[in-house]
């Protein structure tokens, strides 16, 4: 037939080729954050990277916003939502803190970025206005629950959040260099804490 190939690109395209899923996509973005910087999030650089092209984004994504905040959305889930959820689950207040400091410890999956993920978020905040406001939302979020499991311990949280938290983002930038060992430092931080009950 001729002409088909314009009209119905699946033909000559193959229906066989599997599509790629929005967690795929967005599981690219994190780790081109990563390992490029907040410049790499670009449809074609992210498309030519899984190796497909600009149409499959737009089968998931209505633009590149809707991308970011698909992204945003899935970083604040995990980073804040997902870990308070199982740091609640813990009855006891000091291994509270215990669960809180596994998962500051913990890298995320090295497809969505790994050990430098939480660095490079703020690093595209730094030139993202909206990407900032979702960073300042989500410290503020982090430090409230902080201050609070403090507070349970005896603690003055209000002042101690400031200063773990500080101590924690720090200490993240350092480990995604090879710089710090997070458990280590982390413990040796909760020892110290509870050193001033």
């Amino acid at each position: 037939m001729v002409g088909c190939e314009s009209q119905y690109p699946w033909v000559w395209l193959g229906m066989s080729k599997e599509r790629l899923s929005k967690d795929a996509w967005v599981a690219a973005g994190f780790k081109a954050l990563a390992e490029k910087g907040p410049t790499s999030l670009q449809i074609n650089l992210l498309a030519k990277d899984l190796g497909t092209t600009k149409g499959s984004f737009y089968w998931h994504f209505k633009d590149l916003a809707d991308f970011k905040s698909a992204m945003l959305g899935l970083w604040q889930a995990k980073v804040a939502g997902e870990i308070i959820d199982e740091v609640m689950a813990e009855t006891d207040p000091a291994k509270r803190l215990d669960v809180l400091f596994a998962n500051a410890s913990r890298p995320a999956p090295a497809e969505y970025g790994g050990q430098k993920i939480e660095t490079a978020m703020r690093a595209w905040a730094l030139s993202d206005a909206y990407v900032a406001q979702a960073l300042e939302n989500l410290d503020t979020q982090r430090m409230s629950f902080l201050a609070a499991l403090l507070d349970d311990l005896g603690l003055n949280g209000s002042t101690l959040s400031e200063l773990v938290y500080a101590t924690y983002i720090g200490l993240d930038d350092l480990h995604s260099k090879g710089r710090a060992d997070m458990v280590d430092a982390l413990t040796e931080l909760k020892s110290m804490l509870l050193l001033q009950k």
